[in-house]
C-alpha cells in the first residue's frame, strides 16, 4: 500500500471555496494527480486551515489497519475532514467503513467527494452519489486554480502526471552517464581522502567547510542554465557519505525556510548511482517533508532504503511520514552545532558555524 503525507506550506495563503477549490488543491498538496486513492484532508481551526493530507490507494473495506491509522491521524491532527476518492469504477467500497470510524473518533466530515471522469460528485452515501449530477474540475484559468499553481512554484514545487512520473523525477543515471559518474566520483574521493579519513564519522571544521563549499557551488549551478555539473555533484555525494557532513546538510536543509535548496537537492539525487544514493536521498526527503511536499519526500525515503535497506536514517523519516509527525518539528535538527574544540580560533563578531554531530544514522 502506497501511503503519502502533504503539509499545505505555510508561506502562502490561497483561500479556498466548496469542493471544487478542495480537489484542486490536492495533486498541489501531494505533487502529482491521484489516481485510484482516498485522500483525507484535515481541516484546522475556526477558518477551516488545510493540514495534513493523507493519501493511500483504495484498498478492500476489511483493512483495519489502513482505516484505523487514517483515522488517528485524524483525530490527532483535525478539528474536521473532508475525504476524497478517486476511482474510475465509481463510489468504492472502503469510503463507508472510513466514514463511519471518523464518526467513531469524533472528527466531524464536512466533505464526502468522488472524483470520476473529470467531474466531483457527493458521495457520503450511494444514493446521494447516485442523485448527484456533479461539478466539473477547476478550469486551469479559474482564479483559484491560478493562486493555487502560483503558491506551489513559489514553494519550489511542481506537479507531475503521476506518482511514478514523481518518482522518476529523482531516479538515478543508467548506462554510459552512470559510469561517467563512477568516474568522477572516484576522482572526488581521492580528492577529499585526507579529511574524510581524519575523522571517519564525527563532523571536523575542514569537513564542514568542504561541505559547505560543495553546497554552495551545488545550489549556484542548479540556477545557471547548464545545471549542476557532474563533478559538482560528485563532490557532495562523497562528502554527504559521511556521517557528520550528512547530518550537517540535514540540518542545514531543514532550518533555512528556504525551500528553493530542493531543485538542488533533486539535480544531485538524479546524478548519483543507485547504490550511493542512501545519504542524499535521505536530506531530500528531509527537506521535501519539511517544506510539506509530502509525496517527494517518500519518493526520495523509497529510494535511500532501496539503496541501503537498513538505514537508520531513512526508517526513522519512513515512520515519522507514516505517523504523520508536522513538518515544523524537523527544524530542531538545525539546532546542532559544532563542539568548541573543533571551530578553531574565534573570530570576533563572526556567527559561530552550525552543524550537526548527531547520530541520525
Amino acid at each position: 500500500m502506497s501511503h503519502h503525507t502533504a503539509h499545505a506550506a505555510s508561506e502562502s495563503v490561497v483561500r479556498l471555496s466548496g469542493g471544487q477549490g478542495i480537489v484542486a488543491a490536492i495533486p498541489q498538496l501531494l505533487g502529482f494527480v491521484p489516481t485510484d486513492s482516498l485522500v483525507l484532508v484535515c481541516l484546522t481551526g475556526p477558518r477551516s486551515r488545510v493540514g495534513p493530507v493523507v493519501r493511500v490507494d483504495l484498498f478492500p473495506p476489511g483493512s483495519t489497519d489502513v482505516i484505523r491509522q487514517l483515522t488517528q491521524h485524524a483525530v490527532r491532527y483535525a478539528d474536521s475532514a473532508v475525504v476524497v476518492c478517486y476511482d474510475d469504477a465509481g463510489r468504492p467500497a472502503c469510503l463507508d467503513p472510513v466514514l463511519a470510524a471518523l464518526a467513531r473518533g469524533g472528527v466531524p466530515v464536512v466533505g464526502a467527494l468522488c472524483v470520476l471522469g473529470g467531474v466531483i460528485r457527493e458521495a457520503a452515501t450511494a444514493r446521494a452519489m447516485a442523485a448527484d449530477p456533479g461539478i466539473p474540475l477547476l478550469d486551469q484559468a479559474d482564479t483559484q486554480a491560478q493562486q493555487l499553481t502560483a503558491a506551489t512554484v513559489l514553494a519550489g514545487r511542481r506537479v507531475l502526471a503521476t506518482r511514478a512520473e514523481l518518482a522518476a523525477s529523482i531516479a538515478g543515471p543508467e548506462g554510459p552517464a552512470d559510469d561517467a559518474l563512477r568516474t568522477t566520483l572516484t576522482d572526488a574521493r581521492d580528492r577529499f581522502a585526507a579529511i574524510l579519513t581524519e575523522s571517519p564519522r564525527n563532523l571536523t571544521l575542514p569537513l564542514s567547510v568542504a561541505l559547505d563549499e560543495a553546497f554552495a557551488r551545488v545550489v549556484s549551478e542548479d540556477r545557471s542554465p547548464s545545471g549542476v555539473s557532474a563533478s559538482a555533484a560528485a563532490d557532495l555525494i562523497v562528502l554527504v557519505g559521511h556521517t557528520g557532513c550528512r547530518d550537517q546538510l540535514v540540518a542545514r536543509a531543514v532550518g533555512r525556510g528556504d525551500a528553493s535548496v530542493i531543485p538542488a537537492l533533486i539535480s544531485v539525487a538524479r546524478r548519483c548511482p543507485r547504490d550511493r544514493a542512501a545519504e542524499i536521498c535521505a536530506v531530500l526527503a528531509a527537506a521535501a517533508y519539511r517544506f510539506g511536499d509530502g509525496a517527494l519526500a517518500q519518493c526520495a525515503v523509497d529510494r535511500t532504503l532501496e539503496s541501503e535497506p537498513s538505514h537508520r536514517l531513512g526508517n526513522l523519516l519512513r515512520a515519522a511520514f507514516t505517523a504523520g509527525i508536522p513538518p515544523g518539528s524537523l527544524a530542531a535538527l538545525a539546532e546542532i552545532r559544532i563542539p568548541a574544540d573543533q571551530r578553531g580560533p574565534k573570530k570576533p563578531k563572526k556567527r559561530r558555524q552550525r552543524a550537526a554531530i548527531s547520530r541520525l544514522s
